[in-house]
């Protein structure tokens, strides 16, 4: 009968034992799952009271889906919808500061750079003058490519300018014996615009009747005693004179005075009285 009794009160112990360790395992539970539930604002549940639907096709409980929690860097649980955490803003490495002080260039190096310094001027110079004599002779080509071309168009007019003095002579008689013929004024239209065209190209008469003698311009044929006009004065042109480009084409063959001789006696005589 004792030993009954004692059996009895082990078999409650023992179940009290179990008890409480089963009471202690579900407060840890519950402290669990409300960390949890402060964590992620939401309700946590116990897995192990939470009831599966059934699975029509076996007839028992569908298996519920086990709860991935993820852990964050920290060791703490991450929320499911918390927000993902902002990329660091990317910096551009800075190249490191310059150093204050530069290294002591060695001699030799020294004695190079001045070298390679002088060679360097005097390939500039070199250039320079190089340059200068290209210009110069760019500007010599334009100047004598002008030049053969007014020498070319020169040597035409030399040869036109007896054609265009004896067209004026024959304009010249024809006015003087028929005056009102109207062909005459035609024919002297035409040597007026011929003397046009030839004025654009450069070819020019100029005046000397008139004129102080000039042996530049004026080639006298012979002289002429005249007491209306001043000494050594052109007073009348043979044969035009012409200029081209503003130099001397053809001198004009003129006709020069000179004083009376008998004013040169009279002068004479009141100089011997």
């Amino acid at each position: 009968m004792s030993t009954e009794k004692k059996g009895s009160q082990a078999n409650r112990s023992t179940g009290n034992i179990n008890i409480s360790k089963n009471a202690r395992l579900d407060s840890l539970m519950d402290e669990a799952l409300s960390a949890l539930e402060g964590l992620s604002g939401e309700k946590a549940t116990d897995p192990s009271t939470q009831k599966g639907e059934e699975d029509p096709d076996t007839g028992g409980l569908a298996e519920l889906p086990e709860e991935v929690i993820d852990i964050g860097d920290d060791g703490r649980p991450v929320p499911e919808h918390a927000p993902a955490p902002e990329a660091a803003p990317e910096t551009t490495p800075k190249a490191p500061p310059p150093a204050h002080g530069a290294a002591p260039i060695p001699p030799e190096v020294a004695a190079k750079m001045l070298e390679y310094k002088d060679k360097a001027e005097g390939y500039y110079n070199q250039l320079v003058r190089m340059a200068a004599d290209f210009d110069n002779f760019r500007k010599r080509a334009v100047q004598d490519r002008q030049k053969y071309a007014q020498m070319a168009n020169e040597s035409f007019f030399t040869e036109l300018l007896p054609i265009m003095d004896d067209f004026e002579r024959a304009l010249g008689y024809i006015n003087n014996k028929y005056p009102d013929d109207p062909a005459m004024q035609g024919m002297a239209m035409i040597q007026g615009r011929l003397n046009e065209v030839l004025t654009r190209f450069g070819l020019r008469r100029f005046v000397s009747v008139g004129k102080k003698f000039d042996p530049n311009y004026h080639q006298a044929v012979t002289v002429r005693e005249s007491d209306q006009m001043e000494p050594e004065t052109v007073m009348e042109e043979y044969q035009p004179g012409y200029l081209f480009h503003e130099r001397l084409l053809r001198p004009a063959m003129v006709i020069v005075s000179r004083l009376p001789k008998v004013r040169d006696e009279g002068a004479g005589q009141n100089a011997e009285g």
